[in-house]
């Protein structure tokens, strides 16, 4: 195995053979070649891991216990200190956190400890780190066990503390290890230290069996994404177990197989422990298709599994909905007879089509098979929905609806004005009508007379012009939405000269009286106006052998006798 963990883990032993004599308790031996990390904590996560449990066996004090800090560490960025968690009891930072002052409680009995347990590892060496800064010479010290069928073995003590440095604990362990269990112990007084620290912890073995894994069974089809790919994986009895499994995949039934990873696990190594399936996302694969797939198992020896010669398991990923569409009968139209049949059809490119379904207005679905048309019998009057439903094999779903009418009645229709066999000394006639259709409701009119070619309106009135002479016939037809037509008609005349001759004699005698009128008036005009003209003539001083004269008459008194005066 060449990875950094695998490096910083044999770093770490080599640090262990250099300063072993002075810094060890009980050393092992360096690793050899071959030996592999099977477990290491370096505890940069920020928190400790899941196979990690934390306690305070004495809770006198209050609950004080180990958790990841970033105040003092080996290496990194993190370690594991002994009252992370928990506050100060007494003294001058009662009540304040301990990690805010930097010092452990009274009364403390921590433990952290961290499930070891492997099989098929031979050799197997634990080391570790530790610093410790507490009483000298009191009752705070840190402890260090590990344990093998179900019996705990010390690995060392530590009182007093050591110093600022950190060292190096390594140990040859049993290979029934189960444990490793580290207490940090205080006593009721003088607690103004910091405590202890545990960081970089390394269990390396040696083994060579590589474990088996196959993929689970799996459905034909599926629309689920991501969908989790069951496995199993298992290594031999007394082995290492496995570490985690790749799965592998391809598209279609040839080419070459990928490693299945995503953002969130670039590597593609997955843990059997936190989960026994993969999920597997065609976001990240290239999308639809039919997948083949295989997993390969790696223990924690890091023995791979040889990949089999053929796919563990098939399966279509399918997440298009199938094409549907209604081709009958038409939206939005309205039918005059009380049963339909409706049409559609249907297709899918990769899972192929399941089955339809049908309903009408909201009522309950009815398996239509793979056929594509029902018919719908005795519909009431009115609006009503269908729907059409069509699956394929991967599950996905598709509705298509039609919305239409049926309207089996006709209109009403009654003509208004004019009434029946009216007579109209005018050539022009405006005719009125009333209309309605409880269902669909009125859409036009068709007008006409007589036997001329209809004219189509939406309004309830219309004046027809240049109506000859006679006796005729007004049409009027109101056909609504579905088509349904009912018809009204009415009689009238039309007479432009209703008096003959008789008119024409009136007329002529009333010019002629007009024009008499009109001369006698002149007349009488004339005749003022001379008079007038006489009466203010100035009277004549003559003498009386003078005759009076005579004034002419002007030519509006011509052939009259001339008049003395």
């Amino acid at each position: 195995m060449d990875s950094p963990i695998a490096r910083r883990a044999l770093l770490v032993l080599l640090a262990a053979a250099l300063t072993a004599a002075a810094s060890v308790v009980l050393v092992a031996s360096p690793a050899r070649a071959g030996t592999a990390v099977v477990f290491i904590e370096d505890f940069e996560s920020g928190a400790l891991g899941p196979r990690w449990t934390s306690a305070d066996n004495n809770p006198a004090s209050g609950l004080d216990h180990w958790a990841v800090t970033n105040y003092s560490k080996h290496a990194g960025n993190y370690s594991a200190w002994a009252a992370q968690v928990g506050t100060q009891s007494k003294g001058p930072f009662a009540g304040m956190n301990n990690s805010a002052v930097h010092e452990y409680d009274d009364d403390m009995e921590a433990d952290v400890s961290i499930n070891l347990s492997v099989s098929g590892f031979t050799s197997l060496t634990l080391s570790f780190y530790y610093s410790s800064k507490a009483e000298s010479g009191g009752g705070d010290f840190i402890q260090a066990w590990y344990e093998a069928g179900g019996v705990q073995t010390i690995i060392f003590t530590n009182t007093g503390g050591t110093g600022n440095r950190w060292d190096l604990v390594s140990v040859a362990v049993p290979n029934d290890v189960e444990r490793l269990i580290i207490r940090f112990t205080t006593d009721s007084a003088n607690h103004g230290f910091e405590g202890a620290y545990v960081d970089d912890v390394v269990l390396t073995g040696t083994e060579s069996n590589p474990p088996t894994s196959a993929v689970g069974a799996l459905p034909t089809h599926t629309n689920a994404v991501p969908y989790p790919i069951p496995y199993t994986a298992q290594d031999g009895a007394n082995e290492s177990g496995v570490d985690y499994v790749e799965l592998w995949y391809r598209m279609g039934a040839s080419g070459p197989f990928s490693l299945y990873a995503r953002p969130a696990n670039p590597q593609g190594r997955w843990n059997p422990w936190l989960s026994p399936t993969i999920p597997f996302d065609t976001a990240f694969t290239g999308g639809d298709g039919t997948y083949e797939f295989y997993t390969v198992a790696v223990d924690n020896a890091s023995n791979p599994e040889a990949a089999p010669t053929a796919a563990d398991a098939t399966m279509t990923i399918d997440t298009t909905p199938p094409a549907l569409t209604i081709t009958a009968p038409a939206g939005g139209g309205w039918l005059t007879a009380a049963s339909v049949t409706v049409t559609w059809q249907g297709s899918d490119a990769l899972s192929g089509l399941d089955r339809y379904e049908t309903a009408i207005d909201g009522g309950a679905l009815t398996s239509a098979g793979t056929g594509t048309s029902r018919v719908f019998s005795g519909l009431s009057e009115g609006p009503h929905d269908i729907a059409v439903r069509a699956y394929d094999g991967s599950g996905n779903l598709a509705i298509a609806t039609v919305s239409f009418g049926v309207d089996t009645a006709a209109p009403m229709v009654a003509i208004s004005a004019p009434g029946a066999n009216a007579v109209f000394n005018a050539n022009a006639v405006t005719f009125e009508w009333t209309g309605s259709d409880a269902t669909s409701g009125i859409d036009h009119y068709e007008v006409w007379v007589d036997g001329e070619s209809p004219t189509t309106t939406t309004d309830a009135n219309v004046t027809v012009g240049a109506i000859a002479d006679g006796t005729h016939t007004f049409h009027v037809a109101a056909v609504d939405r579905a088509g349904n037509r009912a018809e009204a008609s009415v009689a009238f005349t039309v007479n432009l000269n209703p008096y003959g001759w008789a008119l024409w004699l009136l007329l002529i005698l009333a010019l002629a009286a007009i024009l008499f009128l009109v001369l006698w008036w002149k007349r009488r005009k004339d005749e003022r106006e001379l008079e007038e003209r006489v009466g203010t003539q100035p009277a004549l001083e003559t003498g009386a052998d003078e005759p009076p004269a005579i004034e002419p008459i002007g030519e509006e008194g011509a052939g009259e006798p001339p008049r003395t005066y």
